[in-house]
């Protein structure tokens, strides 16, 4: 693979184009990549809303009709439920892990098999979130488990 960079101080917005012959899973994820760095979604915490970026966020849960985004520290509530959430981030490292829960696959730890072919994910901040069977298999496969 071939990387160039060219600065150009004329230029108003960063563009990145990648040229191949086939877009294949590696392109995918460096696509992915890329929009991790931009990505960002909207939350309230404390009556103020704030701009997160997607590299922050761990998971993402619905709990009594109400969406949450996590980070290492913080808890906002997103306007969005959790299905918009799940197809704004399709392409990206963001998998549904349960019926009411999405987690940033960039986040995970550790993966540790569990009884009834579900999973246990450990997240970078030590949490640990089960992932039903009827999503383990599409987790593994993202993992290449």
């Amino acid at each position: 693979m071939k990387i160039s960079i060219k600065e150009n101080p004329d230029i108003r917005e960063t563009e990145v184009v990648i040229h191949c012959n086939r877009a294949d899973g590696m392109i995918e994820k460096i696509v992915s990549a890329v929009q991790m760095v931009n990505g960002r979604l909207s939350g309230s915490m404390d009556g103020a809303i704030y701009q997160i970026d997607l590299s922050k966020i761990l998971y993402i849960e619905s709990v009594n009709r109400k969406t949450f985004l996590y980070t290492e520290k913080e808890i906002y509530e997103s306007p969005k439920r959790l299905y918009m959430l799940e197809d704004e981030l399709r392409g990206s490292s963001f998998f549904r892990a349960s019926k009411a829960i999405i987690i940033n696959l960039r986040k995970v730890h550790s993966i540790q098999p569990e009884i009834g072919a579900r999973l246990i994910l450990t997240m970078d901040n030590g949490e640990k979130i089960v992932v039903s069977r009827q999503y383990a298999s599409i987790i593994k496969n993202v993992l290449e488990v």
